[in-house]
């Protein structure tokens, strides 16, 4: 249809595979608590089934043009999401898709070790509880554009957004790359917020 780029969001499932959905729990199945073979026995109103990362990159592949930002979960335990980090990444590897992949996650840990193993990749922080000079320290390259506690902030820091529009105060310099259309397994508009972990805090200091 002609899009610039497709956002999808990846959870870790119990046993460690990875599924692209939005909301944690969908038809009454915890995306984090339950296995693959749980979540998969749920029915889409088309009578699809949720995809596999593996899947949906395999999809992309066959777009060459097709930009992918991808947003990973925050899950309850860190080291899980670190290890959601590792197989991500992964995937990317294997599919070739790096370099025209952009990754976004409200877990600060996550985009910490998203840019520890990709460096040259850009990774947006989407809480938008930290100032843009702790955003730039940590080597992200931009953040939600709804942090607007103080009056002037650091313009040469992009903004990243996923359903939500941008807003008239924010302050940051649009991103580098045009506003990537959403194209969601399904149309859910609702965001998840995570606390910042004691890691990140030491991170930041």
């Amino acid at each position: 249809i002609g899009c610039f780029g497709s956002e999808f969001d990846v959870w870790l499932t119990a046993d460690d595979q990875l599924v692209v959905d939005h909301d944690k729990t969908f038809k009454g199945i915890n995306m984090e608590e339950s296995p693959l073979s749980t979540i998969r026995s749920i029915k889409l109103d088309n009578d699809e089934v949720l995809p596999t990362l593996d899947e949906y990159l395999k999809c992309a592949t066959l777009l060459p043009k097709l930009r992918l930002v991808l947003e990973m979960k925050p899950l309850t335990d860190l080291k899980r999401e670190d290890l959601a980090v590792e197989k991500i990444v992964n995937a990317l590897r294997e599919y070739e898709l790096l370099e025209r992949t952009d990754i976004i996650s409200f877990s600060i840990n996550a985009c910490l070790q998203f840019k520890k193993a990709l460096p040259q990749i850009p990774i947006y922080y989407l809480n938008g509880d930290l100032p843009p000079s702790s955003i730039k320290a940590l080597g992200l390259a931009g953040m939600y554009g709804q942090w607007t506690k103080r009056p002037t902030c650091d313009a040469s820091l992009p903004r990243e957004w996923t359903t939500s529009p941008p807003m008239s105060q924010n302050c940051f310099s649009p991103s580098a790359h045009p506003k990537p259309y959403r194209s969601n397994v399904r149309g859910s508009t609702g965001m998840e917020r995570r606390s910042i972990s004691a890691r990140t805090n030491s991170s930041i200091r």
